[in-house]
């Protein structure tokens, strides 16, 4: 069970990490003003879908599981 709980913490650090590096990205591209709005943002399943303000671009996040996870 802790092993469990040190999965989800990894997968939401590895989450939040993801999703600025998109953001820090797509703000470098077009620059400063365009900032993503993360309308769905799961951290626990490792999801997310986002929409930039500015230009409409959408974004989303999809981590795999782990192969240990899923018995293969």
């Amino acid at each position: 069970m802790a092993s469990e709980l040190n999965q989800e913490v990894t997968k939401s650090e590895l989450m939040e990490k993801v999703a600025a590096q998109i953001e820090n990205l797509h703000s470098k591209k077009f620059g400063e003003d365009h900032k993503i709005n993360w309308y769905y943002y799961d951290d626990v399943m490792g999801e997310g879908d986002g929409k930039c303000a500015a230009c409409g671009g959408k974004f989303t996040i999809r981590l795999k599981r782990s192969s240990a996870q899923g018995g293969d």
